[in-house]
């Protein structure tokens, strides 16, 4: 009895999720970035540097060439920013011709 209560315990904690923001929130900015992967790690530390901690939750596309940060950036942190901003950080790492290509000869580029 006691491991199918646990059985159901775990599998309530795997399958319930918790932001900090909705993913369906209304942001005030979106900021997109695209490019290479070498960029990956120091964009996400930025954006880590730049947001409330409590606010902060990141999306990752299953195939990794797409991630996104949802938060808050709190106001005075940033140069010319009075106020709270939820922002939305989203970085497509399909290549370095990525953030470019799409202006004179491809659709634009999807996140």
């Amino acid at each position: 009895m006691k491991i199918k209560l646990l059985t159901a315990a775990v599998a309530a904690i795997a399958t319930s999720q918790v932001f900090a923001l909705a993913p369906t929130a209304s942001y005030d900015l979106e900021v997109r970035v695209s490019g290479a992967t070498a960029v990956d790690n120091q964009f996400q530390a930025y954006v880590e540097e730049l947001c409330d901690p409590a606010t902060l939750d990141s999306f990752y596309q299953p195939s990794d060439v797409a991630r996104g940060f949802g938060c808050t950036v709190p106001g005075g942190s940033v140069a010319g920013i009075a106020t709270d901003l939820d922002v939305l950080f989203m970085k497509n790492s399909s290549g370095s011709s990525a953030g470019v290509a799409p202006l004179p000869i491809k659709p634009a580029c999807h996140f």
